[in-house]
């Protein structure tokens, strides 16, 4: 597929291309260093490398900075940083102050360009109310439902590859995304945006709204199958930390993305569907990888029982 030839035509051809295809490995250990001297005050200064070099390698498109606190000129900075050594140009995507998301531009327009032309979709997770008693419970989303999201989240991707193509245009490095997102629709924006193949759904046409922290109290009680995709990322080296088992909440360096889904609307075998798909989908992105740079994916599932879901 050509970007901008579809019938959407939503993104121009220039845009799709990548000047960074194969950039040395050296370069890698530029970007790490060029993270760890910006960010050297920071503990999730290694997560960020990591997610970085994902991000530059196109093993992971965007990824989420909501575990650290970093002003949009310290975004534009270190990105800006990044593109000049990698030749890969990054775009920083903004929803009011909430979180930022951070993508490779070319794999973005790319992404945009399924949704929009060729309708690939995650599985949706609705929520509905148990009569007489008011409590939300996740379900999969029925046929006409989906066909709504369907059509808000090519809506929404047709707004983002607007400002994207602006932001090329012009040579902006960052553009906020909450002016056609709503609050309610951004936990489906950003599931899609993070390559997960389940994505929970707050609102649609045609569907009620329901409010974000109704929602993760619900699936705070909810038993949830926490999917995790690792991958060693070799290019950190030693300055990959060893992971404490006794602290619950540390991060695992390995963890190059993590989800859940409630149990409760996996079919059998569904988990272990999902597992095979996902573990493809990463290895498949490694092979293309620059070689050293990432080890073998491999996607493990736990069952989570009262854990709180940020959405």
């Amino acid at each position: 597929m050509i970007p901008g030839k579809g019938p959407a035509g939503v993104l121009t051809a220039a845009m799709a291309a990548c000047p960074g295809e194969s950039v040395a490995n050296g370069t890698f250990l530029d970007v790490i260093g060029l993270v760890k001297t910006n960010l050297r005050t920071c503990r999730s200064w290694r997560q960020f490398a990591r997610d970085l070099l994902a991000c530059v390698t196109r093993v992971r498109p965007v990824f989420m900075v909501d575990y650290v606190h970093l002003r949009r000129d310290q975004v534009v900075t270190l990105l800006r940083a990044a593109a000049s050594l990698t030749g890969v140009r990054l775009l920083a995507l903004r929803f009011g102050d909430c979180c930022w998301f951070v993508a490779n531009t070319a794999e973005l327009g790319s992404m945009i360009n399924t949704c929009v032309e060729l309708g690939t979709f995650p599985q949706f997770i609705a929520f509905e109310r148990v009569a007489g008693r008011g409590l939300l419970v996740p379900k999969v989303a029925t046929t006409p439902e989906v066909q709504c999201i369907r059509d808000q989240l090519r809506s929404t991707c047709r707004c983002l590859a607007s400002d994207l193509e602006a932001s090329t245009s012009a040579s902006v490095d960052a553009i906020d995304i909450s002016s056609f997102c709503e609050d309610a629709f951004f936990p489906t924006l950003s599931g899609w945006l993070l390559g997960y193949p389940a994505v929970y759904v707050l609102l649609a046409p045609g569907l009620p709204a329901h409010d974000p922290q109704e929602v993760s109290r619900a699936l705070s009680c909810a038993e949830l199958v926490l999917f995790q995709c690792r991958v060693t990322c070799g290019a950190l080296g030693e300055n990959r930390p060893p992971v404490r088992k006794k602290e619950p909440h540390a991060h695992d360096p390995d963890v190059l993305l993590a989800f859940t889904v409630p149990s409760m609307v996996l079919s059998d075998g569904a988990a272990q569907a999902m597992t095979v798909s996902l573990e493809q989908a990463v290895a498949d992105r490694i092979c293309n990888a620059p070689y050293g740079v990432w080890g073998k994916a491999t996607v493990s599932t736990e069952i989570k029982e009262n854990v709180g879901v940020a959405l």
